[in-house]
């Protein structure tokens, strides 16, 4: 049987129903979000909030079929995207290798090289378990990412409710889930060394979390997940996974938030966007003079000299060498050097004669 959206197999797993998805009309993923292949997971959630609320059915009650269409193929092309390993496949091989599981599509060319290990294909399913992975229903995928069962009552006015039939899907869907509630976010931190901050860095990070199968029971998964913290990063910076915590029955699953915390360095510290090397200082030299070696944090070396005499409490300020400044990429804070001066533990009477000599006619 021949749906609208897509095929229909008449077999049957359980009680899952395999839909591939056929509506994106000719056009690319990207095309249908009109984002460029290199669009990172930020605009691809800006591209399809902004189609989902544009194609919304119940927005469109005058085109109703058009923006059906529309409408889950933003939602199948938001999930393609932004799961890394459907890219990956959809990248390599297109729609074909989406559909691999589907029995009818043909292979890609030069058969499965470079497939993700055991994967099939691509399916929604009403229930049972999946194949390589699934695609959401398109109205529990544009609550979850709008957050409200009204997204569009923040725009003024009493929302699109008003207006909307009574066998609305996205109604149907909101009664439902509006039963839920988010369920709490879960911290954990994340330690980084200073260097890691200065420069910027790329992670990635394993997170585990117990959610419900088909009956019920609770089982195990894991994903790995990529992020990038530009240079200057702040202690306290959150990296939020949205919608990754434990499942529990009654409740949507709540975030997963990194909490980025600070190694303690061997040399500097961070005031700010300030650096701070502490430096001590016989002294002698603080009386006569110096040059200290820097070693920044990414790994370049300059002297400062140091002529003035050094009293206790005194620091030379290093301008622009300090923290980079987030989001202004050409100014940075400075580096403080605090100097330490450390006194002899014992000097000799004729030390101690000649000393006062020197100090007698300075």
């Amino acid at each position: 049987e021949v749906s609208r959206f897509g095929k229909v197999s008449s077999g049957r797993q359980g009680s899952s129903i395999k839909i591939f998805f056929t509506v994106t009309m000719g056009r690319s993923y990207y095309d249908v979000l009109g984002v460029s292949k290199d669009a990172d997971d930020e605009e691809l959630k800006k591209a399809y909030k902004k189609l989902a609320m544009k194609w919304h059915p119940d927005r469109n009650l005058e085109n109703k079929a058009r923006a059906e269409k529309e409408f889950k193929a933003v939602s199948e092309a938001y999930q393609v995207l932004s799961d890394k390993d459907k890219r990956q496949v959809y990248d390599a091989y297109g729609e074909d290798g989406l559909k691999m599981g589907d029995g009818n599509a043909p292979p890609p060319p030069g058969g499965m090289h470079g497939f993700p290990a055991g994967a099939k294909g691509f399916s929604f399913s009403t229930g049972g378990p999946g194949g390589f992975g699934e695609f959401r229903n398109e109205f529990d995928l544009f609550q979850d990412l709008f957050g409200s069962n009204d997204p569009f009552a923040s725009r003024g006015g009493s929302g699109f409710f008003s207006s909307a039939s009574a066998d609305s899907p996205f109604l149907r869907t909101s009664r439902s889930s509006s039963q839920k509630k988010k369920d709490r976010d879960q911290e954990q931190e994340y330690g980084l060394t200073l260097e890691e901050m200065y420069t910027g860095t790329t992670k990635k990070i394993r997170l585990t979390r117990e959610i419900l199968d088909a009956s019920g029971q609770r089982m195990e998964v894991s994903r790995v997940h990529e992020f990038t913290l530009k240079p200057g990063t702040k202690s306290g910076t959150k990296i939020r996974f949205e919608g990754e915590g434990h499942e529990r029955h009654g409740y949507v699953p709540g975030d997963v938030v990194l909490v980025i915390k600070e190694k303690p360095h061997k040399v500097y510290t961070r005031n700010g966007n300030n650096l701070v090397l502490k430096n001590k200082v016989p002294l002698v030299d603080a009386l006569i003079g110096f040059e200290i070696t820097v070693l920044t944090l990414d790994h370049r070396r300059f002297r400062v000299p140091v002529r003035e005499i050094i009293s206790p409490g005194y620091s030379k300020t290093i301008s622009n060498e300090g923290f980079p400044i987030k989001g202004d990429v050409n100014n940075r804070g400075d580096l403080v050097i605090e100097f330490d001066i450390t006194f002899p533990t014992y000097l000799s009477s004729d030390k101690k004669q000649r000393l006062k000599e020197v100090f007698s006619s300075a």
